[in-house]
């Protein structure tokens, strides 16, 4: 193993890692877990539930039906609506796919009915919403 000397290392501000390069370290700082600006309130939410979704897409298969694909994504039980995470609109897919993200919000950064305890009342999923399972 060889000692490096005077050698530059870049340290990302939130979590402290190190890197060779500026750029990675920029890259890294933009999505890293504890950046602020990542965070949200739906995180350890017990009202946040994982659901599947079924799109229709606007291509056909071979026999000209269309073609249903599957995507997860998330529920919140107290709001009654569905939501995507922050790393989906900073990896720029909301643009890239809106179809993908129709009727959901951005998950919140602060919450009013946020609870983590196990004490809270549970509502029931909407019908046609249907949880994931793996």
């Amino acid at each position: 193993m060889k000692k490096l000397i005077n050698q530059t290392r870049y340290r990302c501000d939130f979590c402290r890692k190190e890197y060779c390069t500026e750029a990675a370290t920029a890259r890294h700082e933009h999505r890293c877990g504890s950046n602020p600006q990542n965070e949200f309130a739906c995180g350890c939410c017990v009202f946040l539930k994982e659901v599947e979704k079924e799109i229709e897409s606007e291509y056909t298969d071979y026999n000209g039906e269309p073609i249903i694909r599957k995507k997860r994504g998330f529920f919140c039980l107290s709001k009654q609506q569905r939501l995507y995470p922050v790393s989906a609109e900073r990896k720029g897919l909301v643009d890239k796919y809106p179809e993908t993200f129709e009727g959901e919000e951005i998950m919140p950064k602060e919450c009013s009915s946020w609870d983590f305890s196990k004490r809270a009342v549970m509502p029931e999923l909407p019908t046609g919403v249907v949880e994931y399972t793996k």
